[in-house]
């Protein structure tokens, strides 16, 4: 399953996605602490106060101008100048670029389903369905708020388990599938 997943210390190379490399490997406690803890505050805020998604937005839209605001006044204050961000623009390409990524995906997705639908393929059409019956059962069980903050925490402590406690994974694993060749075997 896991078979492609192996991080060691040698393999850990530089390169685009440097920082969802140290998030996922917990190699900048910080960040993932500030992940962590704005995740456990949106879900609270979310589910626990039961505030609505816009209202929480708004309040963080009104704490990022009024902080913007005091520092700018600050700088004044200390006669330093201010920050001129009023250059600041997103570049013309990137929006295409990022609703063709997503359109990439989306194309991708129902191409998938459809050769998982057509071809003849019968244990990769039952895992298929039952993997999308269990999401649904899951749905049903739970809101998508909830869905996605148990998946940050997942994916946040997943990979760290699997890569320390690796030996053991390997010996199960091998002794399930030593444990499935005798039991196919039998039939």
């Amino acid at each position: 399953m896991l078979q492609g997943f192996h991080v060691s210390s040698e393999s850990y190379t530089y390169g685009s996605n440097d920082i969802v490399k140290d998030v996922v490997l917990w190699k900048r406690m910080k960040l993932n602490a500030s992940i962590l803890v704005a995740a456990t505050a949106a879900w609270m805020l979310m589910e626990v106060y039961q505030f609505n998604f816009l209202t929480v937005i708004s309040w963080v839209a009104i704490f990022v101008v009024a902080s913007i605001f005091l520092y700018a006044n600050m700088l004044k204050l200390l006669g330093k100048e201010p920050l001129n961000l009023s250059r600041l623009e997103l570049a013309e390409e990137t929006a295409p670029s990022m609703a063709n990524t997503v359109r990439a995906w989306i194309e991708e997705a129902i191409r998938w389903l459809f050769c998982v639908s057509t071809e003849e393929d019968y244990p990769v059409f039952v895992g298929v369905m039952a993997g999308l019956w269990s999401l649904s059962y899951v749905g049903s069980c739970m809101d998508l708020l909830t869905f996605i903050y148990i998946g940050i925490l997942a994916g946040m402590s997943l990979p760290v388990t699997y890569i320390e406690n690796e030996g053991q994974d390997q010996e199960i694993h091998g002794m399930v599938e030593g444990e499935i060749q005798e039991v196919l075997r039998d039939y």
